[in-house]
């Protein structure tokens, strides 16, 4: 190993040893941000674990493996967004971002495509999930609409399409870092993509959603879009 090789490795275990994230729980803007996230996904989480109880009577959700290991994973790219966030990893955590939405399309729509699941044409796993019956009535339909078109603009992140989709990193110790332009960019889409997610699960499985515990329901409902509360309770 050369010199500069062995000297440069040396500062990058110095500077795994004393990384932290101290600066952050003092960051009085960056933390309302970081507060936001950690709602939607602890509400999706919720939603996720009450679904995967032995409780539930008739349970659909535990019905299929497909649907239930891809919606966990979509809920695990949101966590590794997340992470990613609050470390200032933000174009790494819009990806995750991307991630999230193709697994969990074919998540929701593989109980009625169970050939979706082996598609790589993204194009045509939104076309085939939109014909699903879950999709064919409104909100859902502008709801799985509304996915989609965030999917699309997260896209030019991979094809770094502008200058605004660029994060220009030249070393390690620029993490951690905020930047609070950058954080609330994805808190936007994160916090809309996980009301659509809880919304859609919660109508897919209704029967099984009004029979989780009652502190956790609560906490679900507040995180739907307010206008979809009533869909969700069927109290229309």
């Amino acid at each position: 190993m050369s010199r500069e090789l062995s000297a440069d490795l040396e500062q990058l275990v110095s500077f795994i040893k004393n990384y932290n994230l101290e600066s952050l729980a003092e960051d009085k803007a960056i933390l309302p941000i970081i507060s936001k996230i950690h709602k939607k996904y602890f509400s999706l989480l919720a939603l996720l674990v009450e679904l995967n109880s032995e409780d539930i009577k008739n349970n659909g959700f535990n019905n299929n493996d497909d649907c239930k290991n891809y919606l966990f994973e979509s809920l695990s790219d949101l966590g590794n967004s997340f992470f990613l966030t609050f470390n200032g990893g933000y174009k790494a955590s819009r990806l995750m971002l991307r991630s999230s939405i193709e697994t969990f399309v074919k998540g929701i729509s593989v109980e009625q495509l169970p050939n979706i699941t082996s598609e790589k044409r993204v194009f045509k796993i939104f076309e085939e999930a939109s014909k699903i019956s879950l999709f064919s009535n409104e909100p859902l339909k502008s709801c799985f609409d509304d996915i989609k078109k965030q999917y699309s603009d997260l896209c030019e992140d991979t094809h770094t399409a502008r200058k605004s989709n660029m994060q220009h990193i030249s070393a390690l110790n620029y993490f951690p870092t905020q930047d609070i332009a950058s954080a609330r960019k994805v808190s936007d889409i994160f916090v809309s993509l996980t009301q659509s997610y809880i919304f859609i699960i919660s109508m897919k499985f209704n029967q099984e959603f009004h029979q989780i515990h009652h502190a956790n329901k609560s906490n679900i409902i507040k995180s739907i879009k307010r206008s979809n509360r009533p869909v969700v309770l069927n109290v229309l």
